[in-house]
């Protein structure tokens, strides 16, 4: 079973793919591929490095090239099992996992939750000391690239505006349909 998680910036997706994890599902990100490539280069994994990785690869290989990639690995493991795939970005990387016949959650919240939850993760220097205007810009950016459309096209959609233990129970009523 293959559980695609996309979403725009802030929105859970990671936090999906935690308890999803926590339910035996093993973890693979378009994003760690991105970073095993920035370092491959010698890049920090800098979000602007990272989206520039990820342009080529769709200018290259085009839209679903990210998560293709992405379940090329999960193909060349040969295990068989439960596999999340975090930060799916584009309705044809939606597309490519359920081609292979997973399903796609969506995750989304309130531009203000979103916003709160990037400067607490601090998961990078610039997020660290991002302001509404610089989140706005990055959101601006990733709806450029068709997040929107990925949201759209997911099979499931949760609102994640409220406590992590709501968010929980919606996956896990998610889950039970599967």
């Amino acid at each position: 079973m293959i559980v695609g998680v996309t979403g725009p910036l802030g929105a859970g997706k990671t936090t999906v793919c935690e308890m999803l994890a926590r339910r035996g599902f093993t973890r693979v990100s378009c994003s760690d591929l991105l970073r095993e490539l920035a370092t491959q280069r010698g890049w920090e994994h800098t979000r602007d490095n990272l989206r520039k990785l990820g342009d080529e690869l769709r200018a290259q290989g085009g839209p679903a090239a990210v998560a293709e990639k992405v379940l090329e690995k999960i193909s060349d493991t040969k295990a068989s099992g439960k596999w999340c795939i975090d930060s799916i970005r584009h309705p044809k990387e939606v597309a490519a996992v359920q081609k292979k016949g997973g399903v796609v959650i969506a995750v989304v919240a309130s531009d203000l939750n979103r916003f709160d939850r990037v400067v607490t993760r601090k998961r990078e220097v610039a997020e660290a000391n991002m302001d509404f205007d610089d989140f706005t810009k990055s959101d601006i950016h990733d709806r450029g690239m068709g997040i929107d459309e990925a949201v759209d096209a997911a099979d499931f959609v949760i609102v994640n505006d409220v406590r992590l233990k709501v968010l929980e129970e919606n996956l896990d009523e998610i889950l039970q349909t599967l």
